[in-house]
C-alpha cells in the first residue's frame, strides 16, 4: 500500500465518489459496509458542496466572460 493511504481513507474516498456518482444512502452503505445511514448522509452533504462549489465557479467564469466579450466589442 502507498504511504498515506488507509482503509479508512480508501472507505471515505470511496463513499464521497459514489455520492458524487448519485448513488442512494442503501448503495452508498452497501459499499462502504456501514449499518447506518450517517455517514452515507455525510458523504451526500459532501458531494453537494463540491457540486454547489462547481456550479459557483461556473457562474463566475461566466460573467468573466461575459465581460471579457463586451470589452472586445467595445473595442473593436
Amino acid at each position: 500500500m502507498r504511504s498515506g493511504l488507509t482503509p479508512p481513507g480508501l472507505r471515505h474516498a470511496r463513499g464521497a465518489e459514489l455520492a458524487m456518482a448519485g448513488a442512494r444512502d442503501a448503495e452508498v452503505m452497501a459499499q462502504i459496509e456501514h449499518a447506518t445511514d450517517k455517514e452515507a448522509k455525510i458523504y451526500r452533504r459532501q458531494a453537494e458542496r463540491r457540486s454547489l462549489t462547481g456550479n459557483g465557479r461556473a457562474k463566475i467564469d461566466n460573467v468573466i466572460d461575459l465581460r471579457a466579450k463586451r470589452r472586445a466589442q467595445n473595442q473593436g
